[in-house]
């Protein structure tokens, strides 16, 4: 509680964006996949309290669960590396994916996830900005 940084991850665990327990480990490396899940769960928690619903391409879902059920494989399946993706993370990862917070990474002309790498200070930043873009859901955009 004495870190300057407590009062964040506090906020964090108390919005339901980071899992409470413990295991934060602010000094650890992050992965791309626990990123996507932190993001992901704030940008999904904002677009159900606004619209109440997931606004996807073909309808909208009343859950995250239900909206991967019938648009995931769509979404993630320009990946070369998304049979390494774990069926807990592939969810918030698609939506991720979707809003274009995560683009992946371009190797001699296929796209990779790479969520087991860890966030460089500019993927961070990257990430960060992309995710703020995603301000409304699609139907209560302009």
């Amino acid at each position: 509680p004495a870190d300057f940084y407590f009062p964040w991850i506090e906020g964090g665990v108390a919005a339901h964006i980071i899992a409470p327990g413990g295991t934060y480990r602010p000094f650890k490396a992050t992965t791309r996949s626990e990123a996507a899940s932190m993001v992901a769960s704030y940008l999904v928690q904002t677009e159900l309290a606004l619209n109440t619903k997931i606004e996807g391409k073909l309808s909208t879902y009343p859950s995250l669960a239900t909206w991967y059920g019938a648009e995931g494989d769509s979404v993630l399946r320009y990946f070369e590396d998304r049979e390494d993706l774990k069926a807990s993370d592939a969810p918030e990862v698609a939506y991720l994916v979707y809003h274009h917070v995560i683009q992946g990474s371009d190797r001699d002309g296929d796209l990779y996830l790479d969520l087991g790498a860890t966030l460089s200070r500019a993927q961070a930043v990257a990430f960060i900005l992309r995710a703020k873009g995603v301000d409304a859901p699609p139907s209560l955009s302009p």
